[in-house]
């Protein structure tokens, strides 16, 4: 780098060499406290934007930025070069926004002719423009508790689909419905249709559930047709105490709630739980109106991987176990909503609620005779794999106001692997977070009733490709983010993952949900890269962001990077016009 000279009356920042990360960008190779490595942008941001540089050239290469990033903060256009976007000014503006704004933590573009094409990638930029900041591929804590660990690829584009067209990763696999509000763009399509129409799924010649094993029970359902082939059913009921694996030959009705392990019960401590293994291309459904969730329990594990040409699904479907034909219904048809429990994967993760008690919390997602928990000390433990899963129909209420999210993770740690999630037509929340570390990649949230992501109660997990889809009569916020600041726990409470590379794209929403793209409340301290928040079909109520705080202070933590809106509500520059400050 360059001798320390003074940008703004600040001195330079003498840092070590660079990592070259096969970018047009470069990111600095240096670690200050490891807590906070995802800031290390901002601070080589903070010597030049809104000041001048001194060779004026509109970048400053020695400090590792493009020369022609064509940066402007607070109306301060410190280039020559007139062409491409320049960061939102955010001067006159009022509320926690502003602040964040004008003091570096929220960086975004307000692009007004940014779109996306029917691949979900955002098209409508300006020739050549793209990302200017290096994401922090490296995201580590010398403690699990401390934030979150994980990694992030490098790219150079916004939102979740590469626009060049390399990886149109949700395409071939996921659930498409006209009828689904808020759904995929593209034809109707089911991912398993062909496979099995051609026989590369192919039916079992007699039921075999009694040879599943593992503790559960298992029995015999009958046939179903599924897309002109007569699968055997197998009705499963109670829990799972040893390993097993469920085959794609058959298909599985939930009859009531399904636990893997018992680590479900109060007090439970870490050991080793079952695993059930689920084979590419399994169908498995629960009774529609059942109060009825799969549930990994502490120290078990799910294996539920799927590929790109054989995802497994779970759905709801109308069956009565008494019958000799069990299923009634429609297994091909995912267009409905509210009709059984979702999954919940369970962990011995740190969870920052007032209600733990001894590090367990009390689980919501559990029928109104039961009591089921979650949470311990151990971020780093594994619930297992979900990917290439599509999760649909879910959110029938337990209780008053409980609706169940389509996955609902708690505790789970950074072991747990979660890839390629579709979360289709939940009346709750796509997928929730309640504490643990678990990360994920590749999710598609599409026809929810609430809101795509939500984060609450000490989360710390790493998360990138994401799209969301708000439709016009479902939906609220693309993401949602809560923590507690105040609670009296030996480990740190906030909320505070890293989010990559989402994609948010708006409508109405359901009605009065004053939908938005993102809302983040007291507690939260994530960073969140490259979001690409747009309206659809029609805007978002409130507009792109929203960041509130009951003390009406910015959480020091939270940063917004390189983020792109284009929402006609909100202020001119798409946060939400409220009066936070």
């Amino acid at each position: 780098m360059a001798g320390a000279g003074s940008v703004c009356g600040s001195p330079r920042i003498e840092l070590g060499a660079t990592q070259d990360l096969g970018l047009s960008l470069r990111r600095n190779n240096v670690q200050f406290n490891k807590k906070y490595l995802v800031l290390i942008p901002a601070l080589l941001l903070a010597g030049f934007i809104g000041c001048s540089d001194d060779d004026d050239n509109g970048g400053d290469n020695n400090n590792n930025v493009p020369a022609n990033n064509n940066n402007n903060v607070g109306g301060n256009d410190n280039n020559n070069n007139d062409t491409g976007p320049t960061l939102a000014d955010c001067a006159g503006e009022n509320g926690l926004q502003a602040q964040g704004c004008q003091n570096g933590q929220i960086q975004f573009y307000v692009i007004e002719t940014a779109t996306t094409n029917p691949a979900l990638a955002v098209i409508g930029l300006p020739d050549g423009f793209v990302p200017q900041i290096p994401l922090p591929t490296d995201v580590e804590t010398d403690d699990s508790a401390a934030g979150p660990e994980g990694t992030l690829e490098a790219n150079n584009f916004f939102g979740a689909v590469n626009p060049d067209g390399s990886d149109n990763w949700w395409a071939g696999w996921t659930y498409i419905d006209s009828d689904v509000d808020g759904g995929l763009p593209g034809d109707d399509f089911h991912p398993l249709q062909a496979e099995i129409e051609t026989g590369t799924i192919t039916p079992a010649a007699t039921n075999g559930c009694a040879g599943l094993g593992g503790g559960a029970t298992y029995a015999d359902g009958g046939t179903v047709d599924v897309f002109g082939e007569a699968f055997p059913v197998c009705v499963v009921s109670g829990r799972l105490t040893a390993d097993s694996t469920w085959p794609n030959n058959h298909v599985f009705l939930l009859d009531g709630t399904f636990n893997i392990g018992n680590g479900d019960a109060m007090g439970a401590t870490a050991t080793d739980g079952p695993t059930l293994t689920i084979e590419a291309g399994t169908q498995i459904y629960a009774i529609d109106g059942s109060f009825t969730t799969f549930v990994v329990t502490r120290g078990a594990e799910v294996n539920a991987t799927g590929t790109a040409a054989m995802p497994i699904i779970f759905g709801a479907v109308e069956a009565n176990p008494a019958n000799a034909n069990a299923i009634s219904g429609d297994v091909t048809d995912l267009s409905g909503r509210g009709e059984w429990g979702g999954i919940a994967m369970s962990g011995f993760g740190r969870v920052a609620s007032a209600t733990a008690l001894g590090g367990e919390v009390s689980s919501e997602a559990a029928p109104p005779d039961a009591a089921r928990f979650f949470g311990g000390n151990d971020n780093s433990d594994s619930s297992g794999t979900l990917a290439y899963v599509i999760i649909a129909e879910t959110g029938f209420p337990f209780a008053e106001g409980e609706e169940i999210q389509g996955l609902t993770v708690e505790g789970a740690g950074k072991g747990t692997d979660l890839r390629y999630i579709q979360v289709i037509g939940s009346e709750d929340d796509g997928i929730e977070w309640f504490g643990g570390a678990a990360g994920a990649k590749y999710l598609v949230i599409s026809g929810v009733q609430d809101d795509g992501l939500d984060q609450d109660d000490g989360y710390k997990g790493v998360i990138q490709y994401a799209i969301v889809i708000i439709g016009s009569e479902n939906g609220e916020r693309g993401l949602e983010f809560d923590g507690s600041d105040d609670l009296a726990l030996p480990f740190d409470v906030t909320t505070n993952p890293v989010l990559a590379n989402v994609t948010i794209i708006g409508d109405v929403g359901f009605e009065g949900s004053d939908s938005s793209g993102i809302l983040n409340r007291t507690g939260w301290q994530g960073q969140i890269w490259r979001a690409a928040v747009l309206d659809g079909a029609a805007a978002f109520e409130r507009g792109c962001l929203d960041v509130d705080d009951d003390a009406n202070t910015l959480e020091t933590d939270i940063a917004y990077r390189d983020g792109l809106f284009n929402c006609s509500n909100g202020q001119a520059s798409g946060l939400v016009d409220d009066d936070d400050m």
